[in-house]
């Protein structure tokens, strides 16, 4: 064999050692920022099986509801523990629905239904992690289980496009942290809340049930709390803030 061929030799034997080990170490790498689509059938959220590719979201990436999932019939379950970077709503064709039972913890991406036109409900127990993340809302989401906002902030933004409303519904109860109502369409919180503060930037804010928080708001009129609450009564209110 020749100088020149051995040479050659080695250097496919190194590139194709370089090349198995970056492979190898990249196979292990998080998948940061990147999405996993619901596949077009009703199999329980923690199965790989129930997305696109055979792969349940990771906590590094977003569940994504689009127009994939076209089974006609919205309701879905976790099957059990899951912990998700957020959620996100892109041109659905249905109503999603996700039942009662176990609990979805959610990072910082939070929850994203602007670009929906549809309603996204989530009725299991839902775990806020990190300081803060926002939930943004054109298309309907509601909220029927209870939420522990885990210490942070949680922002609430209702998007009126003039086509959808932008609302956000949360019956069940939230605990443990601060909510931020911004934005043009209409947040109602109907749970027997325990959080910091609730705070009225913007849009039409509801409140029912017995709330234990400090209120804020955006001055501009006088405002009575409702019997039920035991929040301290604010001086001021929104103009589009009410008190049921």
């Amino acid at each position: 064999m020749s100088r020149t061929q051995s040479r050659r030799n080695k250097r496919f034997q190194i590139g194709s050692v370089l090349a198995i080990a970056v492979a190898g170490v990249t196979s292990f790498l998080p998948r940061v920022g990147l999405a996993t689509n619901k596949d077009n059938n009703n199999f329980p959220l923690i199965q790989g099986l129930s997305w696109v590719g055979g792969i349940a979201p990771t906590p590094s990436e977003m569940a994504v509801f689009d127009g994939t999932f076209a089974t006609g019939n919205p309701s879905l379950l976790l099957g059990g523990n899951v912990t998700w970077f957020g959620i996100s709503a892109i041109a659905p064709v249905q109503d999603v629905t996700i039942g009662v039972g176990n609990t979805l913890t959610l990072g910082s991406g939070g929850i994203d239904t602007t670009q929906s036109q549809f309603a996204l409900s989530i009725n299991s127990n839902i775990q806020l992690s990190g300081t803060g993340q926002s939930w943004t809302a054109t298309g309907a989401l509601n909220i029927g289980g209870p939420v522990n906002l885990g210490g942070g902030t949680l922002f609430i933004t209702t998007v009126n496009n003039g086509t959808n409303s932008g609302m956000v519904s949360v019956t069940g109860t939230m605990s443990n942290g601060t909510v931020v109502a911004s934005g043009n369409g209409f947040t109602t919180l109907s749970g027997n809340d325990s959080l910091s503060q609730i705070i009225v930037n913007a849009g039409t804010a509801s409140l029912f049930g017995t709330k234990t928080a400090t209120w804020v708001s955006a001055a501009s009129a006088p405002l009575a709390p409702a019997a039920s609450s035991s929040m301290a009564a604010p001086s001021t209110t929104s103009p589009a803030a009410q008190w049921c």
